[in-house]
């Protein structure tokens, strides 16, 4: 009755009490509410659901016993795997319990413990079938079925088309023309979405390195295109993605810089910092005035001091911060 995997040994106290505790039994009701689980199949039992459950003395508890819930199919399922010694449903008086279901569900369970024990019943394999494989289900794997959550659609693929070639001259020993193509990307960049540095000079830092590296040394060229494929790999890009919806069109850089911070905070493992400026970020999108300051912002129930004061900051200098950290050290925030 109580095998070795429980970790009780025979000889101790709770051994012996478990041993001298009453047999397994089996009772049947309606569910009483729907928090109870399906041992078998791991779907919620709903409110006033058909369930079985096998009654059973606790190994965790000397003298008390535990019940595991099942909806009707599986758990005949579970009985047909069970070791011969077990103690199974061989009669309706091993149920307790049926005489108070409804008439309908008495004769089901009758015929079903009939069907069990003479061996016509036909039960559903362990393992899995494929998809392809399946049968038509009967009532009892339909409602199953039916009660498993849908499983979650999986996201597009963002397919980005790398930027179109453009070479120009631009010899290492020029440093003016050097500076000028740095700029002329930088332009290029930000027009495309791509998240340089709002600080001109870090931006044109960022593309002059990349420049450097790709400046063909014979002719002094390079392609414009491929030093775009560069910033877009070392930052984060929007092209591709789909614009933030925003009643107000004056405020979309505040709404998408703080989504963007909203990315960096989730990736850095900020989970509270990121839920909290999202959360925000939705509500200044569906305001239909131009936000003017912080306080203003603050007014809107769920934008905190916090968010605010980042606010404040997008107003007065293009961006914000601890977004300018994370660009600059390609997430880490340091």
């Amino acid at each position: 009755l109580f095998p070795r995997s429980s970790g009780v040994p025979p000889s101790s106290r709770l051994g012996k009490a478990m041993a001298a505790a009453p047999a397994v039994s089996y009772q049947v009701e309606y569910a009483k509410s729907g928090r109870s689980t399906c041992k078998a199949s791991k779907v919620k039992i709903p409110k006033g659901a058909l369930r079985i459950g096998k009654v059973s003395p606790s190994s965790f508890s000397e003298g008390d016993v535990m019940t595991t819930w099942y909806m009707v199919k599986p758990f005949f399922d579970m009985m047909s795997r069970m070791r011969k010694s077990s103690k199974k449903v061989e009669s309706e008086d091993d149920l307790a319990g049926l005489d108070e279901l409804n008439e309908e569900d008495q004769a089901m369970l009758r015929a079903k413990i009939q069907a069990f024990n003479d061996g016509t019943m036909k039960f559903t394999p362990a393992k899995r079938k494929s998809p392809a494989k399946k049968e038509a289900l009967d009532g009892d794997d339909a409602a199953e079925e039916a009660a498993k959550p849908s499983p979650k659609p999986k996201k597009k693929q963002r397919v980005v088309e790398p930027f179109p070639s453009e070479v120009v001259a631009c010899p290492k020993a020029d440093r003016a023309r050097m500076v000028e193509v740095a700029d002329q990307v930088v332009a290029k960049a930000r027009s495309a979405g791509i998240r340089v540095p709002t600080d001109n000079m870090l931006a044109r830092k960022a593309a002059g390195a990349i420049l450097l590296r790709l400046v063909e040394p014979e002719g002094g060229t390079v392609d414009i295109g491929k030093v775009l494929d560069g910033l877009e790999a070392e930052y984060k890009s929007s092209r591709g993605k789909e614009k933030a919806e925003v009643a107000c069109e004056a405020n979309r850089g505040l709404v998408e810089a703080l989504n963007e911070l909203v990315e960096y905070d989730f990736k850095a493992g900020k989970k509270f910092p990121a839920l909290a400026t999202k959360k925000a970020a939705s509500l200044l999108a569906e305001l239909s005035e131009p936000i003017t300051s912080g306080k203003q912002a603050g007014k809107l129930e769920g934008v905190g001091k916090s968010t605010a004061k980042k606010v404040d900051e997008f107003l007065d200098s293009g961006t914000i911060e601890a977004l300018e950290n994370y660009r600059l050290t390609g997430g880490r925030g340091e």
